[in-house]
């Protein structure tokens, strides 16, 4: 991959992952087979703003991104493993994507002015750490999972619609507020989380 000079940093932007989308290499492990695709190994954004970007796959993996924004970008595919994200931004809207994240960690990021129509395909989040995340002005109606991992330090707000499972997650010290949603909550641990204005459908169990 090409590296760019950011402010004296050097790693990865917006334009990096644009020429490699379109390199016109056939990615023949995909199926279909595809061109417009981009894998990323060990490498580092920061300060940077990907947005609008198109394409049928984006792979993450030992990346990291600090101060990154991440804005109404259309893809089929996307899978992040391993990953570490800092005061990061997630906003806009997603259709129909298939989504894998795992063993990533957030830390002081913001998913917030975010709406996520994907009930075609399954989505799973999978042993990730927040902390000290936002999640705010939200609609979900998604095929979503969120397993294992923590959620410490967070803040969830005026969150609405329907998703599949938040599965043995641990909860330490968050603050859910105006939240409607239609899914199972099963065998998670809570401590000293607050729920103000909360009506959660579907089946709920606490550990």
């Amino acid at each position: 991959h090409m590296n760019s000079i950011q402010g004296g940093y050097i790693g990865m932007n917006k334009e990096d992952i644009i020429k490699e989308i379109n390199n016109g290499e056939i990615k023949e492990v995909y199926w279909p087979e595809r061109s417009d695709c981009c894998d990323v190994e060990n490498e580092s954004f920061e300060n940077v703003i990907l947005d609008n970007i198109e394409c049928y796959r984006l792979t993450f993996k030992k990346c990291t991104f600090k101060n990154v924004q991440f804005i109404d970008n259309t893809v089929e595919w996307i899978e992040v493993e391993e990953c570490t994200f800092e005061d990061c931004v997630f906003s806009g809207k997603i259709g129909d994507i298939l989504l894998t994240v795992g063993n990533s960690s957030f830390e002081r990021c913001q998913i917030k002015d975010f709406e996520l129509d994907a009930v075609s395909e399954q989505l799973e989040v999978v042993d990730c750490k927040f902390d000290s995340c936002i999640f705010s002005d939200m609609k979900i109606e998604a095929d979503l999972t969120l397993s294992g991992g923590s959620m410490t330090n967070c803040r969830g707000e005026n969150v609405t619609g329907k998703m599949n499972m938040v599965w043995e997650v641990e909860f330490d010290k968050c603050i859910f507020e105006n939240i409607n949603m239609n899914t199972a909550v099963l065998r998670n641990s809570l401590k000293d989380v607050e729920f103000i204005n909360v009506n959660q459908e579907g089946i709920l169990h606490v550990k």
